[in-house]
């Protein structure tokens, strides 16, 4: 059969042939295997739309806190701040389309959302809420690490911005906005409406 084959190729050119057949063929898996493993955007937008707890270790500069966020569902979510002393109980809080400021049994609206988006606790409300609302996927990177996915996108306030999330619960684990001098590190992270969720759809569709 070698050849008869060798009658319309060379040696050469049947191995020139072959190699590009595993090329093509090693490319088909290796795209299928990549979109298999991707994350869920629709599914990473709908957890973040309802109820979230974590703790957030932020850094903006050289200002450094430590806060716990949570959230009933997107547009209703508190950051209470517990570290560095001099802001212990200080809570910045979202409601029905409002920002306020509390602490110590006082508290304002805050009448500029603009002072609110240039500070680090803002800028991380924002963030939340533009993945809630869901990314333009021509406009993501997605990088598979080990355990994790980091997605890198652009962001209102200038720049781009890097979230990576935990592989199977796409919990967030870090924040990082370098043209905005700001990175978060996210422990605890709960999806806090995701066990009723996932009841109900066990429950037996109706007849």
């Amino acid at each position: 059969m070698l050849q008869t084959l060798s009658r319309f190729f060379s040696i050469k050119k049947l191995l020139l042939v072959l190699a590009l057949l595993v090329v093509i063929i090693s490319g088909i898996l290796f795209l299928r295997q990549e979109k298999e493993s991707a994350p869920d955007l629709n599914r990473l937008s709908s957890d973040l739309s309802g109820g979230i707890s974590c703790t957030v270790q932020l850094q903006r500069g050289d200002f450094r806190a430590h806060s716990f966020f949570s959230q009933s569902f997107i547009g209703e979510s508190s950051l209470r701040f517990f570290s560095p002393p001099s802001l212990d109980g200080f809570e910045i809080r979202q409601s029905e389309g409002k920002t306020s400021l509390a602490w110590k049994g006082m508290s304002c609206d805050l009448s500029s959302q603009q002072l609110l988006s240039q500070s680090g606790a803002g800028l991380f409300m924002q963030i939340l809420e533009q993945l809630a609302d869901g990314l333009d996927e021509q406009q993501i990177q997605i990088e598979p690490e080990e355990g994790s996915f980091r997605l890198t996108f652009p962001i209102q306030e200038g720049g781009s911005c890097s979230v990576v999330l935990e592989e199977q619960t796409l919990a967030l684990l870090r924040i990082e906005c370098p043209e905005q001098d700001a990175s978060f590190i996210l422990s605890d992270f709960q999806y806090t409406s995701q066990v009723p969720r996932q009841q109900e759809e066990k429950l037996p569709a109706e007849e």
